[in-house]
């Protein structure tokens, strides 16, 4: 009886060759060229082991081929792996960077508001055009604040205006009410709403007189007072 090495051994004598053994395997990692890793330049790669950093520069390297190429729909899938609920925005976010404009679900965007509330300026950033105009009602309680203050930060007032659109009514008890909308007023007075603005703090004003901030928002009544009436 022929062993099996003997048999491929007359296959290829005969130029038969089986497809199986024409490089079939997998090249080892320590084998591949070495991967750009200067893609891997917005990545927390604290608790990334090298083979990981390796793989994770090849598979974007790999899509952004195919988005050069016109392509994009092949480099969904490749980046979808790197942005899985299992893995951090902060440690993979190049992939998420690149997979949400690409292919934005609602789960995608999930993750990367509760990074941004979270204090990641780079999701906040992916994120920031949509939320003039996201419905806050969509977007948890507890990250409504902090994502306005980002918003009132970056000196994006439809985005202010827009994240605590009737935050009040939707949440009666939430300790954030008085900061959500002291900020909202403040970006209706730079938007030149400086009437509305008024009104809203004196609401405030009215329905909160022992708030910490009722100082401030007293303060900010006089000088809105004194812009309108030309004083100030």
């Amino acid at each position: 009886d022929l062993d099996d090495s003997a048999i491929l051994a007359t296959l290829s004598a005969a130029g038969m060759t089986p497809p199986a053994t024409q490089n079939t395997a997998p090249v080892p990692s320590n084998h591949l060229p070495p991967a750009d890793l200067s893609l891997l330049q917005d990545t927390d790669t604290s608790g990334m082991d090298m083979d990981t950093q390796q793989a994770f520069a090849r598979a974007l390297a790999e899509a952004d081929a195919h988005i050069r190429s016109g392509a994009p729909d092949k480099a969904i899938p490749i980046l979808a792996a790197w942005a899985t609920a299992r893995h951090d925005i902060a440690a993979y976010f190049p992939a998420y960077a690149r997979l949400y404009p690409l292919d934005p679900q609602p789960a995608l965007r999930s993750r990367l508001l509760e990074a941004a509330a979270r204090g990641n300026s780079k999701s906040y950033r992916l994120i920031a055009a949509e939320l003039a105009s996201l419905d806050p009602a969509d977007i948890p309680v507890n990250h409504i604040l902090p994502l306005v203050q980002l918003a009132a930060k970056a000196q994006e007032h439809r985005s202010v205006i827009n994240l605590t659109r009737n935050f009040a009514k939707h949440y009666p008890e939430s300790p954030d009410i008085v900061d959500n909308y002291f900020l909202a007023a403040r970006a209706l007075s730079k938007k030149g709403e400086v009437l509305k603005a008024q009104q809203l703090l004196q609401q405030l004003l009215k329905r909160y007189p022992e708030h910490e901030k009722a100082t401030q928002i007293r303060r900010t009544i006089e000088l809105l007072q004194q812009r309108n009436n030309g004083t100030a």
